[in-house]
């Protein structure tokens, strides 16, 4: 290097009463350090993988369906089927949806397959609510029907014939 240029080492050297004054600190979440942001290399990292005689890990849910539930779901869903369709034959009688829930039941324990309690609650609530509010509808459909009959007929006016002179 030449005598002319100077170092910041040597600037400090020459005004020993001057400091490095540190940059002001930013409002908010400091910044990653991208150091640290850097994805690890692929020898570094750990993959997992699940032994052979080991099963599958089951899902949080500790609810088991039970015979009675499946068995209500398949009576409400076919008495749902038999309204909807108008064919009375489809809709099951008890003792067939408990039959039909064991079978459903035994193949799961014997496939290792859970149903998923949440879309069982799901099915559980439409199933509900469609025992509810489908029974309704030809009601509410025939008197929205009567009000639009009636809207459409003219108004009785009154005549002028009527009135004293």
């Amino acid at each position: 290097m030449s005598d002319t240029t100077q170092t910041f080492e040597d600037v400090l050297e020459l005004n020993p009463d001057s400091t490095v004054s540190e940059p002001k600190k930013r409002r908010g979440r400091p910044k990653k350090n991208p150091a640290e942001a850097a994805p690890k290399p692929e020898a570094d990292r750990v993959i997992e993988i699940p032994k052979a005689d080991e099963k599958p890990v089951k899902r949080k849910s500790k609810k088991v369906a039970t015979v009675e539930d499946v068995g209500k779901q398949i009576y409400g869903l076919h008495a749902i089927m038999a309204m909807m369709s108008g064919i009375p034959e489809v809709a099951l009688q008890p003792e067939e949806a408990a039959s039909l829930a064991k079978a459903i039941i035994t193949f799961g324990e014997e496939f290792d397959f859970q149903p998923n309690p949440k879309i069982m609650a799901c099915i559980t609530l439409i199933g509900t609510s469609a025992m509810i509010y489908v029974p309704r509808m030809p009601i509410i459909l025939k008197r929205i029907a009567a009000k639009k009959a009636q809207a459409g007929k003219p108004k009785n006016e009154v005549s002028d014939t009527t009135s004293i002179h």
